[in-house]
């Protein structure tokens, strides 16, 4: 049976060659994919030495495994490391290190409350504060509420969602983010579950289900999953997805922007 997910990193939207995941397919966009939008962005800044503060679960060792795997082809120095547990309650002296090792920039690979105990720790500690950079999980209501004050300045990959007026009439994506909008807003989720790239997400895995239904042509699984395999230009709310056997995601960087949070809002970072 086709499993379309929802979250999740790398390891699951293999397809092809690794068996298992031959049935599994992926909306948000891959671990890989957000690594390279931060990495893009901090050449652009000529930032070339971070630290890496992640948490320690599947989550956390993926974004480490990538961040790794990926500096050096944007000429970046990992110059420390740091890892938590994501149930605590603070970072104080993975973050003090850290800054002792004077990076030019953290990134903080974690979902939850956590990402937004570290920004908390960051900004409690004296002296310069490194450029702070939350994962693709983050941009939401939940981490500007817990995070306070200590959120801003930080920058983090979204979704064009969660920067709808950023978009020129031209991108394919505008009528449909903002159609998802004014949907989600009239049906009253907002007021339980606020606006974020999860939401966006949720409605990107049921719109490659109705794609993949109408190009199969019957509810059957394997004609189900075939077609899965072989969307092209699906515009949803997160990115235009285009599928192939060794790409159950389909979402390439361009797919996401890099956001910054000014004035308890996100806004695209500069």
């Amino acid at each position: 049976m086709p499993v379309i997910m929802t979250v999740g990193g790398d390891a699951i939207i293999a397809g092809g060659k690794f068996g298992p995941f031959d049935w599994t397919f992926k909306a948000p966009q891959r671990t890989a994919t957000a690594v390279a939008k931060i990495y893009e962005y901090l050449k652009g800044k000529n930032i070339s030495k971070i630290a890496v503060m992640h948490s320690k679960d599947a989550f956390g060792q993926d974004g480490l495994a990538e961040l790794k795997a990926n500096a050096g082809k944007y000429g970046i120095d990992i110059i420390a490391e740091e890892g938590f547990d994501p149930k605590g309650t603070d970072f104080s002296a993975q973050a003090f290190k850290l800054q002792a090792a004077k990076p030019q920039a953290v990134v903080v690979w974690t979902i939850g409350p956590a990402g937004a105990i570290a920004a908390k720790n960051f900004a409690a500690l004296p002296g310069e504060r490194p450029l702070l950079v939350q994962s693709h999980g983050q941009p939401g209501p939940s981490y500007l509420e817990l995070a306070g004050e200590a959120a801003g300045g930080t920058i983090m990959p979204g979704t064009k969602l969660m920067a709808p007026e950023s978009l020129p009439d031209e991108d394919p994506q505008k009528i449909v983010i903002e159609s998802f909008i004014k949907a989600y807003n009239d049906a009253g989720i907002q007021e339980k579950f606020p606006l974020n790239t999860h939401s966006g997400y949720a409605y990107d895995a049921l719109a490659l289900l109705r794609a993949g239904l109408e190009k199969a042509g019957k509810a059957d699984p394997a004609a189900l999953r075939d077609a899965l395999e072989k969307l092209q230009n699906v515009v949803g709310v997160s990115g235009v997805y285009t599928t192939s056997s060794q790409d159950h995601n389909g979402l390439h960087a361009d797919s996401m922007v890099m956001l910054i949070v000014d004035s308890g809002r996100y806004k695209l970072a500069p």
